[in-house]
């Protein structure tokens, strides 16, 4: 018995190390909708971790925008000439290359049987013509050969001509041609903001292909070819992979074109709008003032940029990239302030022209209230102010964010003082009230 539980239990953790085997029942069929999210290429994770037993940790992926793939019957496509009723079409793009070979209403077409999933054809509206084209594969691209295991491989070839029509008459066509390299790399568990340790196996594809374009009657001929490179990590609970990283490989480099993985509803950002305020807009020198970002939207990177470019000085560790910023100013005069932000697939900036106003500090004298002296200004250690009214007078000293420093009192026709030392050095308001009457003084504290 002994031997027997302990049996049980080996073949219990080996089987929970064991890897995921994927069929055609794990693909979608007509009818299924599955939502997506993209994030960010940034957000490109590690892709040589492949092997055995790999925790893939996806967590971190952002949001960018969401949409759904809509797995429709082909009779319900535009295609349905070519397709009629036996295969699933699935619009992968709403327009996809540029002129000349720009195509919009883009669907790729699947079938699937207990050996294979396959794309069978496609289906388009040229650019040029505004009319829908469709074609099969004479080779289908065979995208998975069932069972799927760890480690297995595989190639295929493809071709497809798509006559391209003008009103019913023939006037050019499409071709694609490539081949296909399938390795299964990896197995593990994926986790992703969608969920944790899924069982997956990571299907690494590389496509060469040739897309060509020839129109006679608009004498269009055109052609280029792609390396696309595609990872997917795939598993037996969802109809589409749990990620799937797409891009192009150019001079032996991966440049990736696109980050899905599987979603809940997600609300996603907002375009960018830039915002930001400042602490103070009229100052003195030797101040410093504070400009607080209130941008809002997906962003990577700030460019912060004050004009005239001298006579002001970045402060508190900020810089010209900071999201916040500090700012002291030496010169008198008037700033303006431009803030720019930039995301992945756009920015937006604002500027506030003469915002800032910067007066000499020198300059400021104790002439609001004819009946109260203040000094030394500027003040190096204690602080006299002397009340010539015949009521008492109360006074506090606020600094630039209208912090309370220090307070007190000082009665009719008397001279009070107070210690500055535990003051750091800057230009502080003076704010005096003698029954009712407030006037304040700018106080220049240097040690």
């Amino acid at each position: 018995m002994k031997y027997f539980a302990a049996i049980m239990m080996v073949a219990f953790w080996f089987d929970g190390l064991s890897q995921i085997t994927i069929t055609s029942s794990h693909m979608a069929s007509s009818g299924d909708t599955v939502r997506y999210s993209q994030a960010p290429i940034t957000d490109l994770p590690d892709l040589n971790l492949a092997g055995t037993n790999v925790s893939w940790d996806m967590t971190d992926l952002g949001l960018l925008q969401q949409d759904i793939h809509e797995f429709k019957a082909s009779y319900l496509t535009p295609y349905i000439i070519n397709f009629g009723f036996t295969a699933t079409g699935l619009k992968i793009a709403d327009s996809l290359g540029q002129s000349p070979m720009l195509l919009t209403q883009v669907y790729d077409f699947y079938k699937k049987s207990s050996t294979k999933y396959e794309n069978i054809g496609i289906g388009f509206i040229p650019d040029l013509l505004k009319y829908p084209q469709s074609g099969k594969h004479s080779d289908p691209d065979e995208i998975y050969l069932f069972p799927l295991d760890y480690d297995d491989t595989f190639s295929s070839t493809f071709a497809l001509e798509v006559t391209i029509n003008a009103v019913g008459f023939p006037v050019g066509s499409f071709f694609r041609t490539g081949k296909r390299f399938t390795h299964v790399d990896g197995w593990g568990k994926i986790s992703t903001p969608y969920g944790s340790d899924i069982d997956c196996i990571r299907v690494k594809a590389v496509i060469d292909s040739y897309d060509s374009l020839a129109i006679s009657t608009l004498s269009v001929y055109f052609g280029t070819n792609t390396r696309q490179v595609v990872y997917k990590w795939l598993s037996t609970s969802e109809k589409i992979p749990v990620v799937e990283i797409a891009g192009t490989e150019v001079a032996g480099n991966f440049v990736p074109q696109y980050i899905r993985y599987r979603d809940n509803y997600r609300k996603a950002p907002g375009p960018i709008q830039v915002d930001f305020t400042a602490s103070q807009t009229t100052v003195s020198t030797g101040d410093t003032i504070y400009l607080t970002n209130n941008t809002t939207g997906q962003i990577l990177s700030y460019d912060w940029n004050i004009d005239p470019s001298s006579g002001w000085q970045f402060a508190n560790g900020s810089t010209s990239t900071s999201k916040d910023i500090s700012l002291s100013f030496s010169d008198t005069g008037k700033y303006s302030v431009k803030l720019v932000a930039n995301g992945i697939f756009n920015s937006d900036s604002l500027t506030k022209t003469d915002y800032i106003t910067v007066n000499d500090a020198a300059g400021i004298q104790s002439v609001a209230d004819h009946r109260i002296s203040v000094y030394p200004v500027p003040a190096d250690g204690t602080i006299h102010i002397t009340n010539n009214s015949d009521e008492e007078l109360t006074y506090v000293l606020v600094n630039l964010i209208g912090t309370s420093m220090i307070n007190g009192n000082i009665e009719k026709n008397k001279t009070g003082s107070f210690q500055t030392i535990q003051i750091p050095d800057g230009v502080y308001s003076l704010v005096f009230n003698i029954n009712g009457s407030v006037s304040t003084r700018k106080m220049i504290i240097q040690h």
